[in-house]
C-alpha cells in the first residue's frame, strides 16, 4: 500500500478506493493544448500521413501582440511539410514549444487543418505556465522540414571493451590479429589489429558495403518482409536479421571463451548451443565477408539435442580441417529441467577431439567416431583414460605448420601430439595445461597453465591465482625454454567481472614474436619476447586512458538505457550501473553510486534508470521506488542520497544500505509502488516525466497472484516456495487489484500509474488491458500517454514486424482483446483490429489517438522469431516537448520520427558498423547497429545507444529552412 504525505501534516494510510478523487486532479487540466475531444471513441482518432518534401515559405513568419499577454504568430508554407514553432529568449534558448506537426488533413493542434496559412497563439507563458519576464525581448522561430544530421560519436575507442569485459578469443595470422569480445545478451565484436597492435578494421558487426558478399539471413527494408534466403529480391534494400539480444542471426549465439580459430584466410567460430540453437561452426573470412558461402557451417549434432561445455577449436594450416573438443550432450528437456548431463542418453560428455571438413554438411559429431580419444557410453568415466590413446578433460587445441595436432590433456598433466591422420606421436609433460599455441614459423610450443576452478571455465578470482606461460621447443625437442607468471586478478581490482577466462594467441608474423594475452578480465595486453622473458609491448586499457577515455564504460549487454539532462547537457547511460558523461567532452564517464537508493524487496536486484523533467530534475527509478534529485547538488563521486534529493511531498521515507554498522541517511520523499515484479532479470518497464514534472510509470503486475505458486514441469514447487509465498502474500495483502472487464487479459499485464509533481497518486490503472510485454512510457503537458505496446500493429490485415507505439487519451483509454481473457468479449468492435498477436488474436484500442508499428527489439513478437515470450530485450522510445516521438526500429537499424498526431516525418540511420559509413558532422547518412534506446534534448539533440558498435551517436536536430521574427512594434 502507498503512503500519502501532505505537506506539513502527519501521514495517513488511505484505501485504494479513495484514490479516485486524486484522479480528478490529473484530468482537470485535461487537453488544454488540443481541440475538444469526445468523452469516448472507438476507432483511432488520427489518420497519420507522410510529410511533403517541400520546405519553403510563401510568407515569412511574423509575430505581433494583439492584447495583453496574447500574441499571434503567422506564416504560410508552400507544401504540406512539417513545421516547428517555438518562442526563444534573447539568448536563443527555447522558453516555449508552441507546436510541431505536418500541415494538412491530420495537422496536430495548434495548427489549422487543411491549410498552408497558419496563425497560432502564444499566451506569453513558458513551459511551466509562468509568464515570461521580458516577452518583448523574445522572438519566434519557425522551422520547416526536420533535417537530422550526424554530429559526433561519444564513448567509442577501437581498443576499448564494454562494461562486460569478456574477451573470448584471440587468433593471429599473416594479415593481423583478431580479437573477439562476446557479450552475454549483446552483439559480439570481432576487430582486426595489425602486428603492432594498431586497429585496422571491424570484421563483425558486418561491413555494410559488403553485404552482397556476406551470405547470412537478411531482412528487406522498409517493407519488413523477412527473407531468410541469401538473396533478397533484386533491388531491395536489406540488412542483417537482428535477433533478440542485439546480435544478428546467427552470430548472436557466439558467447563462449576460446571460440575462434583462424587459418588460410578463414575464421571459424562455434556457437554456444542452447535450447533454440544447435551448436555449430560459423564460417567467416578475414576480409570481412563469408567468402561466397553461407555463414552457417556444419552442425555438431541433430536437431533434438544441443551441446554444451567449455569447447575449444583449431584449424589445419590450410583451412581444410576443423578440430573441436570439450563437448557435452544436453537435450532441450535438460535445459528446462536443469538435469545433469549424465541423465541424458549416452554418450554424455566426450574426452575426445573431433575432426571434420570446413564444408562438411553435418552433423559432424553425432554418430561419428572421435578423431582422437574416446566418446564413451560409460557415465562414470565418459571415455577418460591415461594411456596414449585416451584423454582426460582435453582443453586447448593447436596445429603446427606441418598439420600435427597438439591437445592440452589437462587431466593427465600433459600435451599429446598426433599426426594429421590422428596417429599418436608424442607426449610432452606439462602441469595443468589449458591453452596452447604453436609458432607458425619455428614450431615452438606455447602453453598457458592454470587450474580451472571457477564458473564458466575461468579462474576463481577469489583465490587470486596466477597463471603460468611456458615456451617449449618445437616437436623434435620440446624442452622448456621460458617460464613466466602473470596475475589473473590484482587484489581489489574493481575491473574484474565474474571469473576471468585467460586467453592466449601467438603472433609469429610480427617483427619479433609477440604474445597476445588476456590475464585480467577484459584487458588485452601484448608482450614481446626479449631474451628469457616477455616484456609489455602494448596495453589496450592504457591506450584507451591515454586517449582520454574512461575504459569499459559503454554498455556491455542488453538494456543500455539513455537519458539526457536538458539543463546541464549531461547524458546518462546504463541499467543499474549508471554512468554520466558530458557529451561535449565525450570521453570521461562518472559512475553513479546507487548504494543509498532504496532496494525493492521482491525484485531480483535494484536495476535503476533515470529520466529528467524539463527543469533538469533527475528522477531515478528501481522496480518499486522513484526518487527525485537535483544534479546541481551532486558531489564527487556522485551519490544518489539525501544531500541532493528533492523529496516528493506525498512520498515515503526510505533508508539506504547500512555501511560499517551505521545506517545511511534516509531519503525523505520517495514514491512507492507496492506491487512491482520485473521478471527474472529485474528490469522495470519505464518511467516518463511530463514538462510540468508529473510522473507516469509502467508497473508489471500479476493480477492473478495464485499463478505464482502453481507448479510447472521446470519448477515443481512453483514460482516461490511455501514460506516465501506466505511472506509475499502477507506483505501484499493490501495490494492494488485492477478491475476486470470483458476482453481484459488477467494473469499478467502492465499497469500505468500516474503521480503529480508532488508525488500524489492521480491514477492507478490509466490504460487497462496493456499486455506484460509493454515497454517505454511518456506523457505530455495535456496528460496524454505514449506507450510501447507488445503487440503487432495491424497493417493492411497483416501483423507488422515488432511491437508498436500508441498514444492514448488521459481518460477512458484501454485495450481489449478476443482471446485468453477470464471475462469473454462477447461484442467486439465491428471494425478491423488495431493490433494482432503472434497467434492471430485481435486487439482493439479505445480512446486511442494513433498507433505506429515496428517498436522493436520486442523480438518475440517478430514473426521470424521463435514466439518465445521473453522480455529480456526490448526498446524504449522518447517524446520531446513538441509531442514529437523518436521510435527505435532496431530491426531496421533506424529511428522513426512521428509528430503529435502520428504523422510520419522521416527516419534516421541505416545499418552500419564502427568503420562505415564514415561519418562527419553534417552528414545525413548515419550508420547504426542495434539501436534500442535513445534520448532527446528537445529541438537540439538526439542521442542513440548504438550498442552493437559500443558507442553513442549524437544527431543534430536541424531543419531545411528556418526563419526568426521579433515582436512587431
Amino acid at each position: 500500500m502507498c503512503i500519502l504525505k501532505a505537506p506539513n501534516r502527519s501521514r495517513s494510510r488511505l484505501p485504494y478506493s479513495c484514490y479516485s478523487w486524486f484522479l480528478l486532479v490529473a484530468l482537470a487540466s485535461g487537453v488544454s493544448a488540443q481541440e475538444k475531444l469526445p468523452a469516448n471513441w472507438d476507432a483511432p482518432l488520427c489518420k497519420p500521413v507522410d510529410r511533403d518534401a517541400v520546405h519553403e515559405f510563401t510568407r515569412e513568419p511574423a509575430m505581433k501582440k494583439v492584447s495583453p499577454d496574447r500574441y499571434e504568430i503567422s506564416f504560410a508554407c508552400k507544401g504540406k511539410g512539417d513545421v516547428a514553432v517555438a518562442v526563444e529568449d534573447a539568448s536563443g534558448r527555447i522558453v516555449r514549444h508552441i507546436g510541431y506537426g505536418v500541415l494538412g488533413s491530420n495537422a496536430p493542434a495548434p495548427f489549422k487543418k487543411d491549410s498552408l496559412e497558419q496563425t497560432v497563439p502564444w499566451d506569453g507563458k513558458d513551459e511551466f505556465g509562468k509568464y515570461v519576464a521580458k516577452p518583448e525581448q523574445c522572438r519566434v522561430r519557425v522551422s520547416l522540414g526536420l533535417n537530422p544530421t550526424f554530429d559526433k560519436i561519444i564513448g567509442y575507442h577501437p581498443k576499448d571493451t564494454s562494461s562486460a569485459r569478456h574477451i573470448a578469443a584471440i587468433a593471429a595470422d599473416a594479415d593481423g590479429v583478431y580479437v573477439m569480445e562476446c557479450l552475454s545478451y549483446g552483439a559480439p565484436q570481432l576487430r582486426k589489429y595489425d602486428h603492432d597492435a594498431n586497429y585496422v578494421q571491424t570484421i563483425y558487426p558486418w561491413d555494410p558495403d559488403k553485404l552482397d558478399k556476406i551470405i547470412i539471413p537478411k531482412r528487406t527494408l522498409p517493407d519488413a518482409k523477412i527473407w531468410r534466403d541469401a538473396a533478397p529480391p533484386p533491388g531491395s534494400r536489406h540488412a542483417p536479421l537482428l535477433m533478440g539480444y542485439g546480435g544478428t542471426e546467427p552470430l548472436w549465439v557466439v558467447q563462449n571463451a576460446n571460440c575462434m580459430a583462424v587459418a588460410a584466410g578463414k575464421i571459424g567460430l562455434f556457437t554456444v548451443g542452447a535450447p533454440h540453437d544447435l551448436r555449430r561452426v560459423l564460417r567467416l573470412r578475414t576480409d570481412g565477408t563469408t567468402g561466397g558461402e553461407s555463414v552457417e557451417g556444419p552442425a555438431f549434432t541433430h536437431p533434438k539435442a544441443a551441446f554444451r561445455g567449455q569447447g575449444h577449436i583449431t584449424m589445419s594450416p590450410d583451412g581444410k580441417w576443423v578440430f573441436v573438443t570439450g563437448q557435452g550432450r544436453a537435450s532441450h528437456e535438460a535445459f528446462g529441467n536443469k538435469r545433469d548431463m549424465r541423465q541424458e542418453r549416452p554418450p554424455f560428455t566426450w574426452n575426445a577431439v573431433y575432426r571434420f571438413a570446413w564444408d562438411d554438411k553435418g552433423p559432424v559429431i553425432d554418430g561419428r567416431d572421435a578423431f582422437v580419444g574416446e566418446a564413451s557410453r560409460d557415465a562414470k568415466i565418459c571415455g577418460a583414460g591415461s594411456d596414449k590413446e585416451h584423454l582426460d578433460t582435453p582443453q586447448g587445441l593447436a596445429c603446427d605448420p606441418t598439420g600435427r595436432l597438439y591437445v592440452a590433456d589437462y587431466g593427465n598433466n600433459r600435451v599429446q601430439v598426433f599426426s594429421p591422420e590422428g596417429k599418436y606421436l608424442k607426449t610432452i609433460p606439462v602441469k595443468e595445461p589449458q591453452e596452447i599455441c604453436i609458432h607458425p614459423k619455428t614450431g615452438a610450443i606455447y602453453v598457458l597453465c592454470f587450474r580451472r576452478t571457477g564458473a564458466g571455465g575461468g579462474v576463481d578470482n577469489k583465490r587470486g591465482d596466477a597463471i603460468t606461460l611456458l615456451k617449449l621447443g618445437a616437436f623434435d625437442n620440446p624442452a622448456e625454454q621460458m617460464r613466466q607468471e602473470f596475475p589473473i586478478v590484482i587484489p581489489g581490482d574493481p575491473r574484474v567481472v565474474g571469473y576471468p577466462v585467460p586467453v592466449l594467441a601467438v603472433d609469429g608474423w610480427a617483427s619479433e614474436t609477440r604474445i597476445w594475452l588476456v590475464h585480467e578480465s577484459g584487458v588485452v595486453r601484448v608482450y614481446s619476447e626479449k631474451g628469457k622473458q616477455w616484456e609489455l609491448f602494448d596495453d589496450f586499457e592504457a591506450d584507451v586512458r591515454k586517449a582520454g577515455h574512461t575504459p569499459h564504460s559503454i554498455n556491455g549487454g542488453h538494456m543500455g538505457y539513455l537519458a539526457a539532462d536538458p539543463v546541464r547537457g549531461h547524458v546518462y547511460s546504463g541499467r543499474g550501473n549508471i554512468r554520466r558523461i558530458d557529451p561535449e567532452e565525450g570521453k570521461t564517464w562518472q559512475k553513479i553510486d546507487l548504494s543509498q537508493f532504496p532496494k525493492s524487496k521482491w525484485a531480483s536486484g535494484s536495476l535503476e534508470e533515470v529520466a529528467f523533467s524539463w527543469d533538469g530534475l533527475m528522477h531515478a527509478r528501481s522496480l518499486q521506488f522513484i526518487a527525485r534529485f537535483n544534479p546541481d547538488k551532486f558531489g564527487s563521486p556522485i551519490v544518489l542520497n539525501s544531500d541532493s534529493e528533492v523529496p516528493f511531498d506525498y512520498g515515503d521515507e526510505k533508508g539506504g544500505v547500512a555501511k560499517k554498522g551505521e545506517r545511511e541517511p534516509a531519503l525523505r520523499g520517495v514514491i512507492s509502488m507496492p506491487w512491482a515484479i520485473g521478471g527474472p532479470n529485474g528490469y522495470n518497464n519505464g518511467i516518463g516525466i511530463s514538462p510540468k514534472g508529473d510522473v507516469v510509470a509502467l508497473i508489471e503486475n500479476f493480477q492473478d497472484f495464485e499463478l505464482f505458486r502453481k507448479p510447472s514441469a521446470s519448477n515443481p514447487t512453483g514460482y516461490f516456495d511455501g514460506n516465501e509465498f506466505k511472506r509475499l502474500l502477507q506483505d501484499n495483502e493490501d495490494r492494488f487489484r485492477p478491475t476486470q472487464f470483458p476482453g481484459r487479459p488477467w494473469s499478467h499485464g502492465n499497469l500505468v500509474w500516474r503521480f503529480s509533481r508532488t508525488g500524489q497518486i492521480i491514477g492507478l490503472d490509466a490504460i487497462p488491458g496493456l499486455p506484460y510485454s509493454s515497454f517505454g512510457i511518456r506523457t505530455d503537458a495535456a496528460g496524454n500517454v505514449y506507450c510501447g505496446v507488445g503487440y503487432h500493429m495491424n497493417v493492411d490485415g497483416k501483423a507488422h514486424v515488432g511491437g508498436s507505439i500508441a498514444k492514448f487519451a488521459p481518460k477512458g483509454a484501454r485495450l481489449i482483446r478476443d482471446f485468453d481473457t477470464p471475462v469473454k468479449l462477447d461484442n467486439p468492435p465491428q471494425r478491423p483490429a488495431d493490433f494482432l498477436n503472434t497467434g492471430g488474436g485481435k486487439i482493439w484500442g479505445q480512446n486511442l489517438f494513433w498507433s505506429a508499428p515496428g517498436l522493436d527489439q520486442l523480438h518475440f513478437v517478430d514473426p521470424a522469431g521463435t514466439g518465445y515470450p521473453c522480455e529480456c530485450y526490448h526498446c524504449k522510445f522518447d517524446t520531446d516537448l513538441y509531442g514529437r516521438t523518436f521510435m527505435p526500429r532496431a530491426y531496421g537499424y533506424h529511428v522513426a520520427v512521428l509528430d503529435a498526431n502520428g504523422n510520419r516525418i522521416c527516419t534516421i540511420g541505416r545499418f552500419g558498423n564502427a568503420d562505415k559509413p564514415a561519418m562527419k558532422p553534417g552528414d545525413t547518412d548515419v550508420g547504426l547497429g542495434q539501436c534500442s534506446y535513445l534520448a532527446t534534448v528537445s529541438d537540439k539533440w538526439l542521442y542513440i545507444a548504438d550498442d552493437s558498435n559500443l558507442r553513442i551517436i549524437r544527431v543534430r536536430l536541424g531543419y531545411h529552412t528556418e526563419k526568426r521574427a521579433a515582436i512587431e512594434k
